[in-house]
């Protein structure tokens, strides 16, 4: 009987990223659903042959790369404002995307396909970066054929950008490190992530909005149309168009997080990618006059590499700023596990998620859904935004900084 316990990372520090499914020679690792919702690698003993290549690999046991530091941070905005509504905060992320498949490479990132199962994939045209925009508030899916077409594409030695978590960009790198890859051309952007999210709480949550059983269309987990500072769930079905923030609600409980989230040694300003992005909160504040609400990106450089894509982005507005101008907690730690975090989990299992909803976070469900007017509302209050931005950024070139 082979000893199997040391090779796989324990659950507590397990983040999901399935490199060892993908390094294993002989298959042997499948993934499972544990009792969270959440994918995680079980070893078939009676085909493992004791290689120990998963443990020798596990970015959560060993990171065979130094995590660099910040050598620049940026504000951004898309000057196209169209485009920038498009994206979740300032459209960042969707810019280095372009620059790459303009080059002639490809961006692997996360979809929300059409029956809402949340994955990685690869896009190669900009008219299809889409589907990989906006924030997607669960764990995604990733495959063993998606680490199998990363190594594929670097090693035909076209420019690659993955873009996700930084626990799955860790992945992904350690797997390309037991490839043994020349990683000249690849590159990597994370984003400062506050925990991902059970998948299985998430199908859980379609299912209680649905109405027979009918698939939801277009989730879209932060619709813009509220602004970039409101945070509003909407989706279609049968026709209708209906909004919520009991999903929204759900996440800010830190309740649904993967258990390894709590544990993150990720959440740091010591990056594993080339380039990490996230909301700009805090520019509200000290750069008043750059927030028009509808979204602002930081952009935290990491590594040579990272510069120089940087370097090749235009159509953009850009503002120096500083890491202590950002509000942005889990760029220097890890969210905190909540106390009744068994107790949630326990009742969930026990009642269901309507049940947890209703007990642990603001309920609404059906009653929280919007009118057109609410949208109008919103509409109309951020183009009086907009326009307060425009005569402030016109002040600020005039006089200097407005404090």
């Amino acid at each position: 009987m082979i000893d199997v316990s040391p090779y796989i990372s324990k659950p507590e520090y397990c983040t999901g990223c399935m490199s060892c499914v993908a390094i294993c020679p002989v298959d042997a690792i499948f993934i499972s659903e544990n009792n969270y919702g959440f994918d995680e690698p079980i070893i078939n003993e009676s085909r493992c042959i004791g290689c120990r290549l998963c443990s020798l690999y596990c970015p959560a046991i060993i990171m065979n790369r130094t995590m660099s530091k910040n050598l620049k941070v940026i504000a951004l905005k898309r000057k196209n404002t169209k485009k920038r509504k498009e994206s979740q905060s300032g459209g960042a992320a969707a810019l280095f995307a372009e620059q790459i498949i303009n080059d002639g490479g490809s961006v692997y990132g996360v979809a929300n396909t059409q029956d809402n199962i949340v994955s990685y994939v690869r896009v190669d045209k900009v008219e299809n970066l889409s589907i990989i925009k906006k924030s997607k508030y669960v764990q995604a899916k990733i495959s063993k054929d998606i680490f199998q077409n990363i190594y594929a594409d670097v090693n035909r030695r076209i420019s690659v950008l993955f873009c996700g978590t930084p626990c799955q960009v860790a992945g992904v790198i350690q797997y390309l490190l037991y490839k043994n890859c020349n990683l000249d051309n690849f590159y990597t952007l994370d984003f400062i992530c506050h925990g991902v999210p059970s998948p299985k709480l998430f199908q859980d949550y379609l299912l209680l909005i649905s109405e027979n059983k009918e698939i939801i269309q277009d989730f879209n987990f932060r619709d813009k149309r509220f602004g970039w500072h409101d945070h509003v769930c909407s989706w279609k079905l049968n026709g209708h168009e209906y909004f919520s923030r009991d999903y929204v609600n759900l996440y800010y409980s830190h309740l649904e997080l993967r258990e390894s989230c709590y544990n993150c040694i990720y959440a740091s300003v010591s990056r594993v990618s080339d380039i990490t992005v996230g909301d700009a909160w805090g520019v509200e504040n000290k750069y008043r006059w750059f927030d028009d609400n509808n979204g602002v990106s930081v952009i935290i450089v990491n590594s040579s590499k990272g510069l120089s894509l940087y370097s090749k982005i235009n159509e953009a507005e850009i503002i120096d700023i500083a890491l202590s101008d950002l509000n942005q907690p889990n760029f220097y730690a890890p969210t905190q596990k909540p106390g009744n975090y068994i107790d949630f989990w326990a009742d969930y299992h026990t009642y269901g998620l309507k049940y947890c909803l209703s007990k642990y976070c603001t309920h609404h469900l059906h009653n929280d859904k919007y009118t057109i007017s609410n949208i109008l509302n919103n509409t109309i209050r951020n183009k009086l935004i907009s326009i307060r931005c425009i005569i402030l950024n016109f002040l600020q070139n005039l006089c200097g900084e407005i404090k």
